[in-house]
């Protein structure tokens, strides 16, 4: 795979630093791309963007320890999902067996759900991150996946164009990180 403004991204910032992305040739870039597509981003938001530093959100699973982001960031959905398949016997499934998918599917659509009815930027949403990661919310999730249960994930866009989005996170042997998310509208499938 080939990427080469990705990569000239890179390169600018690594020449740079960090602040072309917000207020240089890249972000004049992400400016004029979404004044074309109708986006809502501008150059103040770009240049008023500052670092928010969280502590890490933290769940067990099988006996270690995991850490993950806070919201808006997926760790809710990556800590409620491990404590829903702890309560199953994964180990002794056949690995992608049919049981074995239908556990890990009907885990992650449940988690799905939470997440679109739930997370979001706690600055601006009451996100029950406390009872979406706790063990008691997963044995009833768990309950209904072994009782055969189907979970149906609502979408709120059927039909509609669908973001699709691309995430690239490097990380350099002295602990820098970059991280460039990509999304672009797609015609339904």
């Amino acid at each position: 795979m080939v990427n080469r403004d990705l990569g000239q991204t890179l390169r600018l910032i690594a020449k740079h630093g960090d602040r072309i992305f917000y207020e240089g040739e890249i972000a004049h870039a992400i400016v004029e791309d979404m004044r074309r597509h109708g986006g809502l981003l501008g150059a103040a938001d770009l240049a008023g963007w500052r670092t928010v530093r969280n502590a890490p959100l933290w769940g067990t699973y099988r006996g270690y320890r995991v850490s993950s982001n806070q919201p808006p960031g997926g760790g809710v959905m990556l800590l409620e999902m491990l404590n829903v398949l702890e309560r199953f016997p994964l180990g002794q499934l056949e690995h992608n067996s049919a049981e074995y998918v239908r556990i890990v599917a009907e885990t992650m659509k449940r988690a799905t759900i939470d997440k679109d009815r739930h997370v979001g930027d706690p600055r601006f949403v009451d996100v029950p991150v406390e009872r979406l990661i706790g063990r008691e919310y997963a044995a009833g999730l768990a309950e209904d996946i072994r009782a055969g249960k189907k979970a149906q994930v609502p979408r709120l866009n059927a039909g509609a164009p669908r973001p699709d989005t691309t995430h690239v996170s490097v990380v350099d042997a002295d602990g820098g990180c970059v991280t460039m998310t990509h999304s672009l509208a797609c015609p339904p499938a």
